[in-house]
């Protein structure tokens, strides 16, 4: 019924986003908790209402709902390094064979809720290493860490809320389903599939002309959108990326468009003062650069100008560096172990000793796999280092 904007403390405004909401939302309910009896803590651009999501649960005095994804946590590189990093090999041995929860979507009573809240800001308020909330949502849920008795788990099969990231579980007429052919109230991530993306579009999205479909090739509507920037419209110019993300999801159509990314990413850092939307990133350009990658062969020179990208971004104090890095991470570490595949070694080498240099939750697969190129590449002190620092964990 109200909409309310919150304004960011400022002790937080150098944190991570995603590890000081719980602190937010608690402070929030704090506030406000004699308003609210349920209530659902939810991503915002990738999730879909298909019904009333408190319905299932209108006879329960008292509940907490989490939703997994559809994965194992030994099976996703970065969930298994979150939840190494942050709460040891032990607890990763005892839970690896359980399904991924999402730290994205989360009901309860506002009881429930707030013990909760209270849990996530005292294990998570002060730590900045991305995916450290999700690493202890689960520990908490599957190591019974959770003073609720009323614990619900929601998934691809059945449950209110659906969480598509890892597959496509389909439609039926005009919604998304889950494999029980049910339509779930709440879908989270379809963005992760450009069919499901089409899909929405069609049903909710409006059909009237917006300024981008006067342009043929994704590359003219990034002149186009770069061009918005420099004259101060940063708004508008997120609006404009995000639309054509989902208009042009396929990655054949971002192929050559790394260099018009770059210049976006410039003229942004150029002309906006050190805080600024972190989207513009986050949400459009690390995804417009996943396209690019998708399926090509990976370009050094393009990982060294993302590298300069973020010393840049380091230097102007942006809050972009954060998400930004942890991309770069990401595409860093896929392609050291593609160079090594290919028996690129040399390339191989060069970019495990750059993912030392970033923020990034190394794990075991890195030291083995560092010390294994050097091996092949004849540095034995070099490969003994890495073996004995895999040992020492």
């Amino acid at each position: 019924k109200n909409l309310r904007l919150i304004e960011i403390p400022a002790q937080f405004k150098d944190k991570q986003i995603v590890n000081i909401r719980w602190s937010i939302y608690k402070n929030f309910l704090e506030a406000h908790s004699a308003e609210y009896n349920q209530i659902l803590l939810t991503d915002v651009r990738d999730v879909i209402f298909q019904g009333d999501a408190f319905a299932p649960f209108q006879n329960s005095p008292m509940y907490f709902c989490y939703a997994t994804e559809g994965n194992l946590i030994e099976k996703s590189d970065f969930n298994r390094q979150w939840l190494i990093n942050v709460h040891g090999k032990e607890v990763f041995e005892q839970i690896k064979k359980r399904f991924i929860i999402c730290a994205g979507t989360i009901m309860a009573t506002c009881n429930e809720m707030m013990l909760f809240l209270s849990k996530m800001e005292s294990a998570v308020g002060q730590n900045n290493a991305w995916g450290s909330d999700q690493a202890t949502l689960n520990y908490f849920v599957y190591c019974k860490q959770l003073p609720i008795n009323n614990i619900i788990e929601s998934n691809i099969v059945k449950g209110p809320i659906l969480t598509l990231a890892w597959q496509n579980t389909g439609t039926l007429g005009n919604s998304m389903i889950n494999l029980s052919r049910e339509v779930p109230p709440v879908v989270h991530m379809y963005t992760s599939h450009p069919p499901l993306i089409q899909f929405v579009n069609k049903l909710y999205r409006s059909q009237k002309l917006t300024p981008i479909d006067g342009f043929n090739d994704v590359n003219s509507i990034l002149d186009f959108i770069n061009a918005i920037i420099y004259r101060g419209g940063l708004p508008l110019a997120l609006t404009l990326m995000l639309q054509t993300l989902d208009k042009n999801p396929a990655p054949k159509d971002w192929h050559n468009a790394f260099s018009h990314l770059e210049r976006i990413f410039n003229t942004t850092l150029a002309i906006t003062p050190q805080m600024f939307h972190t989207e513009i990133v986050e949400q459009s350009v690390c995804c417009a650069y996943l396209r690019v990658f998708n399926g090509q062969t990976i370009n050094p020179s393009h990982l060294d100008k993302m590298f300069m990208l973020l010393t840049m971004a380091k230097q102007k104090q942006h809050t972009i560096y954060r998400p930004f890095e942890h991309f770069l991470s990401m595409i860093t570490w896929q392609s050291a172990k593609i160079f090594m595949q290919n028996n690129d070694l040399q390339k191989a080498s060069e970019l495990v000793e750059r993912m030392e240099k970033l923020d990034h939750a190394i794990g075991d697969d890195f030291y083995f796999t560092a010390a294994e190129i050097n091996r092949k590449l004849g540095r034995k002190d070099k490969a003994l280092e890495y073996y004995k620092r895999l040992l020492d964990r």
